[in-house]
């Protein structure tokens, strides 16, 4: 497949998927849909659409003619003719879309690595905290466990890490009430 190709195919995609998602995200307020339930699974359904719209055909270069292939002694002679190899002075619009989407991917990747890399900076700056026995109670009730710290750098609360959780909470975390910590924690 062709850089062109892909970028016609590219292009089409992403105008489907966004008239999909515009009338998508017009139909809840239209009939307006306010159960949460109903409004995920709504929002759930309309991602899967989008998703299959990549099943979809892609464009094929069709050719209505056979190809010829010339022999070796028709190239060699036409290269002897011509005076010279021109360029083209035209700009392949595909080529400057490809260089912009692959651009893009580089940037968002380098956004994610440094913020890959603030997290495990903050995670060395935080100091382990015990936490009051209402929260660890509150953890055995819900079958999960978390290290928590604090720092003075957050202003809220911040989790992250998937194998083993971290929950960094601010400092004021211990001004608050007892109810209030474990709304917190429950959210985190």
């Amino acid at each position: 497949m062709s850089l062109e190709l892909w970028m016609s195919n590219l292009w089409f995609y992403s105008l489907q998927t966004g008239i999909l998602i515009l009338v998508g995200g017009l139909l809840p307020w239209i009939f307006r849909l306010r159960a949460p339930g109903i409004l995920h699974l709504y929002w759930r359904l309309l991602m899967v659409a989008c998703l299959l719209l990549i099943l979809q055909p892609l464009a094929l270069n069709t050719v209505s003619e056979p190809i010829s292939v010339p022999l070796v002694e028709e190239l060699v002679a036409t290269a002897n003719q011509s005076p010279g190899v021109q360029g083209s002075n035209s700009v392949n619009p595909y080529a400057w879309l490809g260089g912009l989407l692959v651009t893009g991917i580089l940037l968002r990747l380098i956004w994610l690595g440094v913020g890959f890399h603030r997290l495990h900076l903050l995670q060395h700056r935080t100091t382990r905290q015990s936490l009051p026995p209402h929260v660890h109670s509150l953890e055995e009730e819900l079958g999960v466990s978390a290290e928590y710290r604090m720092s003075g750098e957050v202003a809220g609360p911040v989790t992250f890490g998937w194998l083993r959780p971290l929950i960094v909470l601010p400092e004021s975390f211990g001004q608050l009430e007892q109810g209030m910590q474990r709304a917190v924690v429950c959210h985190e």
